[in-house]
């Protein structure tokens, strides 16, 4: 007899905390279109006209109480690719450890700015290429997944808006923190990893103005966008290829769990087009066996 678990709360939580500001047509697209995996039961939370921590907070307790699997924060004027909730899913479904994992938007300025962090009091982190899949300790919240389980290593509240200084009992201190860093900061005081996959690009956009705010063209990660040679070539694995034979003609692209690849990635997901390499290379023999379920997708 196969004894069929139960589950008890739904699959995810969908929370768009709002101001009940207007939302485009793009947007509402965007929304229709993001479905999640197979089989996931979805519940939406949608709170209108509450300071944003406080919404971001209730949402968190709703979806602990209902015994949600994950909670997904998406902010009703980020506009977000159809496969975000599947492929965010997915990267959680892979591993574990992983306790928050979320997409790439920039902030309304001038330059646009991604809000993705690497240490507070450092600004953004730019150091990246579009694709890649890498460890960061804070990312913006408006498309951002989080591991409900993760949320039981947290005192309440989870997500708290500071504003404070003592200029006026003559102390020269002052506090700021928005929710988001503030939940990322009792969040690095656990074991959870916190992971940016930046192959989900998002657009942030003002409902007033029609403005639509992404990364400038001429930005670090939209620059290395550019090939050098017409002939390329993917090598996985490796990150010195200067023993690799017959490579000068290539324009070559390494990819790699680590630090130091052009690309940090997962085999399993990797962040290029059909047909988009002349020539790929899988070293070491190790991994050859995850890489040859994904070289077809990849190679001419």
């Amino acid at each position: 007899m196969i004894k069929i678990p139960h589950n008890s709360g739904p699959g995810i939580v969908v929370g768009i905390p709002t101001l009940g500001r207007p939302v485009n047509l793009k947007w509402a697209m965007a929304l229709k279109s993001m479905t999640p995996p197979i089989n996931y039961n979805c519940v939406f939370q949608i709170t209108e006209g509450q300071a944003i921590d406080v919404a971001r907070n209730n949402m968190a307790k709703y979806a602990i109480e209902a015994g949600a699997k994950y909670l997904f924060f998406l902010g009703d004027d980020v506009v977000c690719p159809g496969y975000t909730l599947r492929q965010l899913i997915f990267r959680m479904e892979q591993d574990p450890t992983l306790g928050v994992v979320g997409g790439v938007y920039c902030a309304k300025c001038d330059p646009p700015a991604p809000l993705v962090f690497r240490g507070n009091g450092f600004g953004s982190y730019w150091d990246w290429k579009i694709g890649e899949y890498f460890e960061v300790t804070g990312l913006g919240m408006d498309c951002t997944l989080i591991r409900v389980a993760c949320l039981a290593d947290l005192a309440d509240p989870f997500f708290k808006t500071v504003e404070t200084d003592q200029f006026l009992d003559g102390i020269n201190n002052a506090e700021s923190w928005t929710e988001d860093l503030y939940f990322f900061n009792k969040l690095k005081e656990t074991s959870w990893k916190v992971m940016c996959d930046s192959f989900v690009m998002c657009e942030h956009f003002d409902i007033y103005t029609g403005r639509v705010y992404s990364l400038p063209p001429d930005s670090l990660p939209m620059r290395r966008k550019v090939s050098l040679k017409e002939k390329k070539c993917l090598v996985l694995g490796k990150r010195d290829v200067s023993m690799i034979d017959d490579l000068i003609d290539y324009d070559i692209t390494t990819a790699g769990p680590e630090e130091g690849f052009d690309y940090r990635v997962s085999y399993e997901s990797l962040p290029f087009d059909a047909e988009q390499f002349d020539k790929v290379i899988a070293v070491p023999e190790a991994c050859q066996s995850e890489i040859d379920r994904v070289m077809k997708k990849v190679a001419a």
